[in-house]
């Protein structure tokens, strides 16, 4: 006889769960809103709408984003948004409603005490990294967060979980890491428990959905061959490159940024004698712990276990990436943790039994404390953002317009830079040195490589054009790449706007006579 797999009943809801859940997500959405609307778009959030507003069809939009090396899902969202507005804005906008989407589902269906889930959502990367901040990782928290629901559930309504996958696979490269093992966990189950042959076709019927969404993302991450960005793989032993990733996870766990002028992407904690070469080994016995706190629940252990050595060797072998990318350790531990208390443990006897009771224990004392410095560290990124410039863009581009130079030609230097200024200028024609050539949207294609010196771009462009041209540098680039001589007596330097960490600097070489 098949055997079924042994899970906690779903317990009915308390009154006034789903009164509590809608309260919280509209407190989160209204403490979202506050950061949203002073959070000033940077390159990376504005280049993903520059895709979609100069791709005329999802086809183009396709061919388009090809040397990206991200699944689908946020540009195609983006694209009809872009067809129905010319603000940038709409971005993030659509962001945090994703954010606040995936902060109810949370609230209602994550199996832990209210003050649990208050804390959770109000969390660094919830709210802000994955919130405020307009990037398709908002898709893989809704999309985890979905499927964490909709696990009790899998063998009822195996579809639903399936498409929840699907979905959270194409949402980032990432979360597609962490999503896949969770099907991994699902297949084995799935042969070890079979289910009654009239639920069979259901079940494989799912997993065949999640394993479709799952080859459509990784065909769309593959970039071509002459790609140009975090090219080969790191196959070799490098200590240095090991205690990054070790440390990724550890501000995963601990996101906690320092509250000072450039606290995005920092860490509070590096301040501390010697944790820059050695903090990254805490992050061993944090991961140790939580493994033999699920070790009792086979099947949440074996999804913890492929999720964080996946992230680990994708970290390692081909893209450090940065906290916003880090940041799916910890939701690769806190699904595991939620798919776990969904399940019946199984009997270890022995030392190990006791060990594993004991984790268990810890890790639901500890669990409080690692959610509040989440929450401190989302304090104190908010409160930043409200209180600087995090990027000068936008009054880049209103500085433009308010001068009458925003038609002009203009010339950048670096082409991942610029991005966020033109799409405030609604221009999809610019000159970049990267490559030397024209567009809006980066190409992360090896053309770009080729680095043409920015001035002599620019003085073939006022010569070809017959016109006054704009030359975008941000402030490094101002210091490292002076105007050379034979350009000053027709060169206006307008300024520099400052940002944190972005900002622009502006000059307009006068048309020739």
């Amino acid at each position: 006889m098949p055997a079924t797999t042994p899970t906690v009943a779903a317990q009915p809801l308390a009154r006034g769960e789903l009164a509590f859940a809608l309260a919280l997500a509209a407190t989160f959405a209204a403490v979202l809103a506050f950061t949203t609307s002073s959070h000033e778009m940077w390159r990376d959030e504005v280049n993903a709408w520059l895709f979609a507003r100069d791709s005329r069809t999802p086809l183009e939009l396709i061919r388009n984003t090809r040397y990206e090396g991200h699944p689908l899902l946020w540009f195609l969202l983006l694209w009809p948004l872009a067809r129905a507005s010319d603000n940038p804005e709409c971005a993030k906008w659509l962001c945090a409603l994703v954010a606040t989407a995936a902060a109810f589902v949370i609230a209602r269906h994550a199996p832990a005490p209210r003050w649990m889930r208050a804390l959770a959502i109000f969390g660094y990367f919830p709210l802000y990294e994955y919130g405020a901040i307009a990037r398709p990782y908002c898709l893989g928290v809704l999309g985890l967060a979905a499927c964490c629901a909709l696990y009790q559930h899998r063998r009822e309504k195996p579809l639903w979980l399936g498409l929840a996958l699907a979905l959270t696979f194409n949402s980032s490269t990432v979360a597609l890491v962490v999503a896949a093992g969770v099907l991994a966990a699902l297949g084995v189950e799935a042969l070890v428990r079979p289910p009654d042959r009239s639920r069979r076709a259901a079940l494989y019927g799912g997993l065949a959905v999640a394993v479709l969404g799952l080859a459509i993302a990784l065909t769309s991450c593959i970039p071509p061959r002459d790609h140009g960005y975090s090219v080969g793989w790191r196959l070799y032993p490098d200590g240095r490159a090991a205690m990054a990733v070790l440390r990724a996870a550890m501000r995963a766990y601990l996101a906690l940024p320092s509250p000072t002028i450039d606290y995005w992407q920092s860490d509070w904690l590096a301040a501390l004698p010697g944790y820059y070469h050695f903090g990254g080994l805490l992050s061993v016995p944090l991961i140790c712990l939580a493994a033999l706190a699920l070790a009792r629940r086979p099947l949440a252990l074996l999804q913890f276990a492929l999720a964080t050595f996946g992230l680990v060797a994708f970290f390692y072998l081909k893209f450090a990436g940065f906290l916003r990318h880090h940041g799916f350790f910890f939701l690769a531990l806190a699904s595991a943790f939620w798919v776990g208390s969904l399940l019946e443990p199984v009997e270890l006897r022995g030392s190990l039994g006791r060990l594993a009771r004991s984790a268990e224990r810890f890790t639901k004392a500890a669990a409080p404390w690692l959610l509040g410095v989440q929450v401190l560290g989302a304090a104190i990124a908010c409160v930043s953002d409200r209180a600087l410039v995090f990027s000068s863009a936008k009054a880049t581009a209103a500085l433009l317009r308010e001068r009458g130079l925003d038609r002009l030609p203009m010339v950048a230097d670096k082409d991942y830079n610029a991005p966020a200024v033109v799409g405030y200028l609604r221009k999809d024609k610019v000159r970049y040195a990267f490559g030397d050539r024209q567009g809006s949207f980066i190409v992360w294609d090896a053309a770009r490589n080729r680095h043409s010196d920015v001035w002599e771009v620019a003085r073939r462009v006022r010569d070809a054009e017959r016109s006054a041209v704009v030359v975008l540098l941000d402030a490094e680039e101002a210091r490292e790449r002076p105007p050379p001589a034979q350009l000053l007596r027709s060169l206006q330097q307008l300024g520099c706007l400052v940002g944190h960490p972005e900002g622009f600097c502006l000059s307009v070489l006068q048309a020739p006579r």
